[in-house]
């Protein structure tokens, strides 16, 4: 019957079946005396369908990691330990075998590679070196000189991981002199190749391994640590027989993953051999080991933790798997519990959780050419074509092979948190204190040197280094062979003291420049002169800043030219450096936990206030909306087909108080879509924010003059209202200028509250729409508290009605204790400060007491310094660097994001026409408020405030970005020494897992204080057939990550916060798993498919059809079938 399904469904035919499926599958689901039969048949065929999915979703070095740790653990199949007692083997002494090899090393010159581009400057060998003549075994090698000075360059042996992985891994898809094109091939140079600074070999061991070999069966059943140790020395001293001029050259040996036991154990059987033979003395001068496996208990307990803090797995199974779990025994409850680990990441890479995953290989583009920038996610397909060509194999001297990758950051298998605690264990003195390390002005990681060992990370990359960060891989690499640590700051280039306005190449001066001698002297002897701009010619964005630093007086009076460039340089760096929003949350804590200046809380008993009432201000509105219709905007592109509005609407006509606004309707249906305010957050900082560079429907391009088109506007989905309060911020104003000292939380919601119930006049339309109210970082208060607010007054007022449905808020600020425990927790967890600093935040800081020791005060910054210049907010994005160097004729794209944002979007609302077109008066506006002198109060948390919310039917989502966000601040007033530059960190809250602000680990600590029953498990949500991010949905409240973002999670990944949008609106979750329709129609999958098929007819037949028909199955689209649904694509709720 199998047979004759797969003579009768073809490709086209299945697409029709696909509707009968889905019915079929409506119809189960209301089977009761069927359920058990048909489900038995679902779960076969699903797990054939999930089998796909494991070439996809990991490093297959890092699998047989897994694998072999699997075995280890088990009872029943023990992996013997013969390195237990290392000195006990000192007086054990064999000569290993040697054979002859002169003129070996002639036939095994590479003439060239096929598909090699030209130009190639360098030899390169490979070929076989014979380790046991009796059993046949011979170890493969592929050796590449340095281009230029390879007579005095080192050499470098390099080994993959597995165990069983092949080191041509490294040589073609990471370090080596190339890469392979995505045609399979050919190739393209490496700008990067580790070869440019050494002489690089490349081994590919034990026997069985990739082109090894043995003519001895058993021993593939005889490998592990001890027999590969051996192989690889004896293949060593053979090879420097080959090859003497290397002989008494430098010698080190690096590797990754499971090389975490091969290189220090073929170190020391190097050392040991050295001591005991008059064969050759290998030259061994040091070893380096990406991503190391190194110790077994604490690389498990490390990888579980480091998963939970990436926000991969649940509370309750993290906390299952410490429970259940020594990691010196993998019992049964313990394995479940790591299975389930495992099921809850979905189909990620796990190597690096940020990273596509190679969705179709044969789909790939097989013209393109290559970059060395950007990570091929099927890399390994394409490297087994290559490697299996038989031309390819004939110039490499290699024997007929079914070549195979193994026999038989971001990194989460062997993550820095394994590395932390392997290392802990050794009890080493630190000799280097945790600090970052800069390339092109840039941290490029972070590094601690203990006494004779170096931890160092690499910033955004995964398992294997060289592969995502190529460049910051090769100047570690550089700094490793040199003996020195790399940069600890950024170069101040200057060759006298004007120079500091005479480049553009400005970076941050050391903290010890405190006087005017230590700043004209100069780092390096000269330096290029392109242009010579004078004092005024500096951007007048960043004049206002110039006062705001604090320098020694001697200097102003002195030198008032190099000060002012002094000044520019400390504005520069942190304007580079961190959202403002985020600033203007850290300078209101740290009014909040000074002694001195208290912030009132008016938010501490909710309900007292109910029977305190007054009417609000309701003004005539009446033919406003006309006149703040928005004809077009400058530079708007062609095809605008939406209507859009902006003006003001007075709250308070006494005081002369209004509220500036911005509001898109949508595109289609906007009769029937709900209405959807957004709030950025601050305090104080401006909703324009979320308008013109996250949700809105257009970006600006880097000229700062025209606009493009948004694909993932929220405004697809809803009628999106954007509201600049309090008043002093954006556009928004008080003609009493006492008001701005007064503006606070309760003031806050209050006028927002009356800017509705005026602006619905304005808009009666919208009066009886569903109401949303969104917004993201310091809105974690002002979303929870207007949503208060409009549902008290809803209680007790004959005004306006607002029907608001729920809210949602992005990398919320919610509790102060909470968060700021989660945010030291994550820095710590994502390698940014060092053990000895958070430990001491946890021994000293308890975030609970409304003021801060010293040595708490210390502690934390300390924290900040050890972070480096690195935007807080997306952890791994590029900074803005210089902002006048940005392409200005360039056009924008949807998804890339531009650090420089913040100079763009301020050239575009400081443009007259601009601001004539939205209506507002002439104004000096900036991203967040310089006129509110004080926020009079703010909650420490608003807990109590999401309970109420909840208790009272609103829908709740706290959104998180997983990945750092990228956003930028303006210059905050010093509060440090004047000798000090590093200037005030503020914090802004959209949710990400990797934001650094206001992390994952803040809302989950947050969350887990209101005790709320969980009612849908954490799980992986998917768009495009990729993790989209992970929910977890309690009574009342949903918890939902988007993968890949930082703070303001629609810049960074607008496809997926509107799908996250859109399921928001509808009331649904985001998919659980891939499109199955769409995974079964791929041609590899078709077989597969058509027994899926006959096997639900199979039990379909079974069923009780005429009862089955009585009710009416949806249809393709129905919402109840989510796997049909492809959320990307705008569409009404």
């Amino acid at each position: 019957m199998v047979k004759a399904c797969f003579q009768i469904f073809d490709q086209d035919e299945i697409k029709s079946l696909l509707n009968l499926t889905s019915r079929l599958l409506y119809i189960e689901a209301l089977q009761q005396k069927q359920k058990v039969t048909i489900r038995m048949i679902k779960v076969i065929a699903a797990i054939f369908f999930l089998s796909f999915f494991g070439l996809s979703n990991a490093d297959i070095q890092a699998n047989k990691l897994f694998e072999l740790l699997k075995t280890k653990r088990s009872r029943n199949q023990p992996v013997r330990n013969t390195w237990s007692v290392l000195n006990d083997a000192t007086d054990e002494y064999s000569p290993v075998y040697i054979g002859a090899q002169e003129g070996l090393a002639q036939p095994d010159k590479i003439l060239t590679l096929p598909g090699q581009p030209a130009g190639v400057d360098f030899d390169q060998y490979s070929g076989y070196v014979t380790v046991n003549p009796s059993a046949g075994r011979a170890l493969f090698y592929y050796f590449v000189e340095s281009p230029t000075d390879s007579s005095t360059k080192p050499l470098v042996l390099w080994l993959n991981g597995g165990p069983g992985c092949s080191s041509m891994i490294g040589a073609m898809s990471e370090l080596g002199p190339f890469r392979i094109n995505s045609d399979g091939k050919t190739l393209f140079r490496n700008d990067y190749a580790w070869s440019n600074v050494a002489n690089m070999l490349f081994l590919e061991s034990p026997a069985g391994v990739g082109f090894s070999y043995s003519n001895t069966t058993s021993d593939y059943d005889n490998a592990g640590d001890k027999n590969t140790a051996d192989d690889a020395y004896i293949f060593l001293i053979n090879w420097l027989e080959r090859f003497p001029q290397y002989k008494t050259r430098d010698f080190y040996i690096t590797g990754e993953s499971y090389s975490g036991h091969y290189v220090p154990q073929l170190a020391y059987t190097i050392l040991l051999n050295n001591k005991n033979t008059n064969q050759t003395i290998i030259n061994i001068k040091g070893i380096a080991i990406g991503n190391a496996w190194i110790d077994d208990e604490t690389g498990l307990k490390g990888m579980f933790d480091h998963w939970w803090t990436h926000a991969l797995n649940s509370d309750a199974t993290h906390n299952a798997v410490m429970k259940y779990c020594n990691f010196a025994n993998l019992t049964g409850m313990c394995e479940d519990t790591a299975n389930k680990a495992f099921d809850e990441m979905g189909d990620i890479d796990i190597y690096n959780i940020y990273a596509p995953i190679c969705l179709n290989p044969d789909q790939r583009n097989t013209s393109g050419t290559g970059s060395i920038n950007i990570f091929d996610p099927c890399w390994q397909n394409i490297l087994i074509s290559y490697l299996n060509d038989s031309i390819v194999q004939k110039a490499f001297h290699a024997k007929p092979t079914s070549w195979d990758v193994c026999s038989g950051d971001t990194d989460a298998q062997v993550p820095i948190t394994s590395s932390r605690y392997s290392i802990n264990t050794l009890n080493l003195p630190i000799e280097t204190a945790w600090r970052p390390w800069y390339l092109n002005k840039e941290v490029g990681g972070y590094l601690e040197a203990y006494k004779g060992l170096l931890l160092i990370t690499v910033r955004g990359a995964g398992h294997e280094v060289p592969s995502y960060q190529p460049q910051r891989a090769f100047a570690l690499f550089s700094s490793f062979l040199g003996g020195t640590l790399p940069p600890p700051s950024s170069t101040i280039i200057v060759a006298e003291a004007t120079d500091l306005l005479e480049t553009n190449l400005l970076h941050l001066p050391k903290p010890e420049l405190h006087d005017l001698a230590e700043i004209l002297k100069p780092e390096l002897p000269e330096l290029p002169k392109p242009e010579l701009p004078d004092l005024p010619q500096i951007p007048k964005l960043d004049l206002p800043h110039l006062p705001s630093l604090k320098v020694p007086e001697k200097v102003l009076t002195r030198m008032t030219k190099v000060i002012a460039a002094f000044c520019f340089l400390a504005s520069l760096f942190v304007l580079s450096n961190a959202d403002i929003q985020a600033n203007k949350l850290f300078e209101l804590l740290k009014a909040k936990k000074s002694r001195n200046q208290p912030v009132g809380d008016t938010w501490s008993v909710l309900e007292d206030a109910i029977d305190e009432y007054s009417p609000v201000y309701v003004g005539a509105q009446e033919g406003l909306a006309q006149l703040d219709k928005i004809s077009t905007l400058p530079g708007q592109p062609a095809g605008v087909d939406f209507d859009q509005y902006s003006g003001y609407v007075t709250v308070n006509p006494s005081a002369g108080r209004a509220l500036f606004y911005y509001f898109v309707e949508s595109p289609t249906d906007s009769s029937t879509k709900p209405l959807v305010l957004w709030l950025n957050g601050g305090p104080g900082c401006s909703s324009m924010i979320g308008a013109m560079t996250e949700l809105g429907p257009f970006r600006i391009n880097s000229d700062g003059k025209t606009l493009f088109r948004n694909n993932y506007a929220w405004s697809n989905v809803a009628n999106m209202l954007f509201l600049e309060s309090p008043a002093g911020v954006g556009f928004s104003y008080s003609n009493t200028t006492s008001d701005y000292d007064h503006a606070g939380d309760k003031n806050t919601a209050d006028d927002a509250y009356i800017f509705l119930v005026n602006w619905l006049e304005r808009f009666p339309q919208y009066k009886t729409r569903d109401f949303y109210i969104t917004g993201e970082s310091y809105a974690g208060h002002y979303v929870p508290q207007l949503a208060y607010t409009i549902l008290l007054n809803n209680k007790r007022t004959n005004q306006t009605t607002i029907n608001i449905k729920g809210i949602a808020i992005g990398n919320a600020w919610i509790d102060d204790v909470t968060s700021l425990k989660g945010m030291f927790d994550y820095w710590w967890t994502h390698a940014i400060n060092s053990d000895e600093t958070h430990d001491a935040i946890f021994k000293y800081c308890n975030f609970v007491n409304d003021s801060s020791t010293g040595i708490c005060d210390e502690s934390m910054s300390k924290a900040f310094d050890e972070k480096g210049n690195i935007d807080i907010y997306n952890l791994y994005a590029p900074i803005c660097l210089n902002p006048d160097q940005r392409n200005a004729s360039g056009t924008g794209s949807i998804d890339v994001f531009d650090p420089c944002w913040q100079y763009i979007l301020l050239s575009y609302l400081n443009d007259s026409a601009v601001q004539n077109a939205f209506h507002v008066k002439p104004t000096s506006w900036d991203v967040c408020s310089d006129v509110l002198t004080r926020w009079n109060d703010s909650p420490d948390t608003i807990l109590h405030i999401i309970k109420y919310l909840i208790a009272n039917g609103q829908r709740l989502w706290v959104f998180r970005q997983a990945l750092l966000i990228n956003t930028r601040i303006t210059f905050q007033k010093c509060e440090k020494e004047a000798s000090q530059t590093s200037c005030c960190y503020l914090h802004r809250t959209i949710c990400g897992d990797t934001d650094g602000r206001v992390p994952i680990t803040s809302s989950r600590y947050s969350i887990n204080a209101l005790n709320l029953p969980i009612e849908t498990a954490w799980r992986p949500w998917y768009l495009n057939k990729e993790v989209g991010g992970y929910l977890e949905a309690y009574k009342g409240l949903l918890l939902i990550t988007v993968r890949g973002a930082g703070h303001t999670v629609p810049s960074y990944q607008p496809q997926r916060a509107l799908t996250l949008f859109s399921s928001f609106l509808g009331g649904i979750l985001p998919p659980p798993s891939v499109d199955l329709v769409t995974l079964a129609i791929q041609p590899q999958n078709m077989a597969l498919f058509k027994i899926y098929i006959l096997l639900h007819l199979i039990a379909f037949s079974f069923s009780n059809i005429a009862g089955a028909m009585a009710v009416a199955p949806p249809s393709l689209a129905s919402p109840d079938l989510p796997w049909h649904t492809d959320l990307a694509t705008p569409t009404t709720p």
